[in-house]
């Protein structure tokens, strides 16, 4: 890490997880709490953190694993990360769907966190077989790939790379060109798109 300023997305990958989704279904039912009668899973173990030579935090269990809660919960609009893969296989070619599935690339910091992709996985296996997306995507199985760098940095790394192409400046319009026209040109064809 590059700066000695706490990061929020630092601390969530370095201490945080994402829990199983089976785990994650029982505390569903439970409201996000631990009920001892219906809940067979402990709590996650409290960590100490240290900020500086000086000050150490410790951040309980709970809050390390329901943290990452978010990700996979549906907002007011149903839209959680999984639902959204789903509505953008959905948006595709029919033809295009399974190849999709099987060619999912997921990076940024958030996706290093341990349990993360096993956990997307599961909620999607889940959701193609739930009314909303059953009888509109015929997809059993999704596959992710590794990328090339660390999860961290891969998007910045293929910017920089296509940044420094020399086709960028053909494919490229200046802020100041399209505030003046308000065209965006059709850099396959040629022609001016509105």
């Amino acid at each position: 890490f590059f700066s000695n300023k706490p990061h929020e997305i630092f601390y969530l990958v370095r201490c945080c997880f994402i829990s199983p989704f089976t785990r994650a279904q029982t505390y569903a039912k439970n409201r996000l709490a631990p009920d001892e009668e219906k809940d067979p899973f402990k709590e996650a173990s409290s960590i100490d953190y240290p900020l500086d030579s000086i000050t150490i935090i410790r951040i309980p269990g709970i809050v390390r694993e329901f943290a990452c809660e978010v990700l996979f919960e549906q907002d007011i609009d149903g839209r959680s990360i999984a639902t959204l893969i789903l509505d953008t296989l959905l948006q595709s070619s029919i033809d295009l769907r399974q190849q999709l599935a099987n060619n999912i690339l997921v990076i940024g910091g958030t996706a290093m966190m341990p349990g993360f992709l096993h956990r997307l996985n599961s909620e999607l296996i889940h959701l193609v077989n739930i009314s909303t997306y059953v009888n509109k995507l015929v997809i059993k199985q999704f596959h992710f790939h590794s990328p090339p760098a660390q999860l961290n940095y891969a998007a910045w790394l293929g910017g920089s790379i296509f940044g420094a192409l020399d086709i960028l400046e053909s494919q490229s319009i200046k802020r100041d060109k399209y505030l003046e026209n308000g065209i965006i040109p059709d850099w396959f064809t040629d022609e001016q798109a509105a």
